[in-house]
């Protein structure tokens, strides 16, 4: 009987003081707060993570792979490659055949010109000259 008298007070005296380890508990202690802030900005940290790998895996890319992906179906205009240095080349050669299709007639070249940028605008100066003289050559055949 001594036994059980024994352990009932042991367990009467350990639930009296469950509640007190419990509340004890709730109490925030600084680490504690760390862990919540840190817990809290995880998905942020993880995000950023995310969006540093996506770039430089992009960055690590070929330029051919790197230009498909960035393709636009929204805008056509940006599709297209950046004017180079022999882009200028190439438009002064196609203005001097232009000119030389019109037989030195720049008001009506000009006048070309308007057209197919109001037609199809967004293009580059090469892309609409090119265009004309290949219009012209089609229609002289």
């Amino acid at each position: 009987m001594a036994v059980k008298l024994k352990n009932a007070r042991f367990s009467r005296c350990l639930y009296q003081k469950i509640p007190a380890l419990w509340m004890s508990s709730v109490t925030t202690q600084p680490m504690d707060t760390l862990a919540i802030i840190f817990y809290s900005f995880l998905p942020v940290f993880v995000i950023i993570g995310v969006a540093l790998i996506f770039y430089f895996i992009m960055r690590s890319l070929p330029e051919p792979v790197r230009r498909f992906l960035n393709f636009s179906f929204t805008d056509p205009s940006a599709n297209r490659k950046q004017p180079k240095q022999s882009d200028h080349s190439r438009t002064t050669q196609l203005q001097s055949d232009l000119l030389s299709l019109l037989k030195g007639d720049n008001a009506k070249a000009r006048k070309l010109l308007e057209q197919e940028r109001k037609i199809r605008s967004g293009m580059s100066n090469a892309w609409y000259l090119e265009k004309i003289v290949d219009d012209l050559r089609r229609d002289r055949h």
